[in-house]
């Protein structure tokens, strides 16, 4: 039996666009880039390689960047932002027949001479200002004059990095459109170089030690496949990566010069931790791991369309088979996580989550702050679940991980008087519990009515939409609550992650201090080529636009009320000088 039989294809229309779970409330027709909504990421455009050829042959800078002092210091985008020079439809509308307009077709196939949207004016980026923290009262609380402040705890967090195995029997590239984006993307063959330039931005950064660790929100991989996640492990942890399965193809003669190459990286130089989305789980963030799935993923029939390897078109012709495409089941990928190396042991896992086959856990802050990180497990696994009714891309807490791991988390961190940040990959609004007679799963209003009655609860850090965007969950009865934040992703434009810091403000207030930050590689890297990619995917319609969000929803200060009587007990922590307000 085949993965994709006619009923699977017929499917695929209704399902791959949310594939990456991704594009529930984005409004795509925002089409201004002006300095409010069009700011994202990039380089330097007019430096980057300008792609003269259908295999992107203008990529002969070297992307493995050896002399680290060659790169300047990295900023976030409170210092520099990076603003597109067109906006987003201009040139490709809905009332053009983008079949007959060269510069508009699907820049995926690589079947163009990327000069013709870069001849456009596509493509390319320049310095603006930086954009300031927007304070965010919205839980009716002010911050009022600071008392004595203490730093807590600073982190960054990763999401939706989308580490791609282009070459996949598994893909689905033949039904790429302007309705399925997630495909097939014009960059999906420089993840490698995006991460391991994103990973290095951080360690560059942290040259005074205050990132305390890191959080991955989920989705690291595409399709769940072992050579995916292998990958986006060792480039956290550091060491070389062979970012070409099947064959060894060299589509640019030399070394360091095409996404192909071997690279390197230096890892990220802190504790990382893990949370698994749905592409993490299932094929491609929807269909279930199967028997089949698997044999299939490591033969050499690509039934649905994947890159050729030497010429990165779409084939349906076989392709070279590779036992590390293997798509893993969950216990398999949390094993691989646990062993990757690094620090802490596990990355948050532990025997346990293979022995119960789930993918829950908590921790507290390793620099010794008075914090809990809770991590959920919400994405669905068809294995061991039944349901004629709940496709395979929603968000689920079942009740075992909700009365016998997050209560009583909550309960001790409270009786230890430690603030919690609440980590999962899909928000809080995607949980559902329909398709069910059993009432396993619970719904939105049972996990944000939890948290608010926590009032140590002080944020909730998600991805899996690929948007920056603020949820505010207030108290019903009274002023407090607590922030759900989204963050975008590493695979789509703007390319960014974030920085958090905590900072106690001696008043009954803690403020959360958070920037969005570009990965920034050397002029002409290869990651540098990749976000244009991604800004043209989406200035010819091709993929949705407006992932940036709101000025409101990137850089800001967001206040949260604390128990009462707490400051104390927050003041008791050393965690030097606040770095926000000075470094970012």
């Amino acid at each position: 039996m085949r993965l994709l039989k006619c009923s699977f294809i017929l499917s695929l229309v209704v399902l791959l666009f949310c594939a990456c779970g991704e594009t529930s409330d984005n409004d795509g027709s925002e089409s201004d880039g002006d300095a409010e909504t069009g700011e994202s990421s990039d380089g330097d455009g007019e430096n980057a390689a300008d792609g003269d050829s259908e295999n992107a042959e203008a990529l002969e800078s070297d992307g493995d960047v050896e002399a680290e002092d060659a790169l300047p210091p990295p900023v976030t985008t409170v210092t520099r932002r990076l603003e597109p020079t067109q906006g987003f439809g201009e040139l490709c509308t809905s009332s053009q027949d983008q079949l007959k307009i060269d510069y508009c077709k699907n820049p995926a196939t690589y079947e163009r001479d990327f000069s013709i949207y870069f001849d456009k004016g596509m493509g390319f980026l320049e310095e603006g200002p930086g954009e300031p923290f927007t304070v965010r009262e919205d839980l009716g609380i002010s911050k009022g004059s600071y008392g004595t402040r203490t730093r807590l705890a600073g982190f960054v967090q990763f999401t939706d990095v989308h580490i791609t195995d282009e070459e996949s029997t598994l893909r689905t590239a033949s039904f790429d459109s302007s309705a399925i984006p997630s495909a097939l993307r014009p960059q999906d063959m420089y993840t490698e170089n995006v991460f391991r330039d994103a990973v290095d931005t951080v360690r560059r950064y942290n040259v005074n030690g205050n990132l305390d660790f890191a959080l991955i929100t989920g989705d690291s991989t595409d399709t769940a496949e072992k050579y995916e996640m292998e990958t986006g492990l060792a480039i956290l942890v550091g060491g070389e990566i062979n970012p070409d399965t099947g064959e060894d193809n060299d589509l640019i003669e030399g070394p360091g010069n095409d996404p192909q190459d071997p690279l390197t990286s230096p890892g990220i130089g802190i504790p990382f931790y893990y949370a698994l989305g749905n592409h993490d789980q299932l094929i491609m963030g929807n269909w279930e791991i199967n028997e089949d799935a698997r044999a299939q993923g490591i033969g050499s029939d690509p039934e649905s369309g994947t890159r050729d390897g030497q010429t990165m078109l779409v084939t349906n012709d076989e392709v070279p088979a590779d036992e590390n495409r293997l798509p893993l089941l969950h216990t398999e990928m949390i094993n691989t996580i646990m062993n990757a190396g690094g620090e802490p042991a596990g990355h948050g896992y532990s025997q346990t989550n293979i022995d119960e086959n789930d993918g829950y856990y908590a921790f507290d802050a390793p620099n010794g702050a008075p914090i809990r990180i809770i991590v959920l497990d919400t994405s669905f696994r068809p294995q061991g679940f039944a349901g004629d009714n709940l496709t395979f891309v929603n968000a689920v807490i079942d009740r075992v991980q909700f009365e016998h791991f997050l209560k009583p988390e909550l309960e001790d961190a409270y009786a230890a008087h430690k603030l919690v940040i609440v980590s999962s990959h899909e928000q809080s609004d995607h949980l559902q519990n329909d398709g069910f007679d059993d009432g396993r799963f619970i719904t939105e209003e049972e996990l944000t009515g939890t948290l608010l009655s926590y009032d140590n609860v002080i944020l909730h850090a998600v991805g899996h939409g690929h948007k920056h965007q603020v949820r505010v969950h207030k108290n019903p009865d009274a002023n407090g609550g607590y922030f759900e934040v989204e963050t975008t992703s590493l695979i789509d434009f703007p390319q960014q992650f974030r920085f958090w810091e905590i900072v106690a403000n001696g008043n009954g207030t803690v403020s959360i201090y958070t920037a969005v930050v570009d990965h920034q590689g050397a002029e002409g890297s290869m990651s540098e080529y990749a976000r244009r990619l991604t800004l043209v995917d989406q200035q010819t319609g091709w993929d949705e636009v407006g992932l940036w969000g709101e000025t409101a929803d990137r850089n800001m200060e967001l206040v949260v009320q604390i128990p009462e009587g707490w400051d104390a007990y927050l003041s008791e922590f050393e965690g030097g000088a606040i770095e926000a307000l000075e470094l970012w």
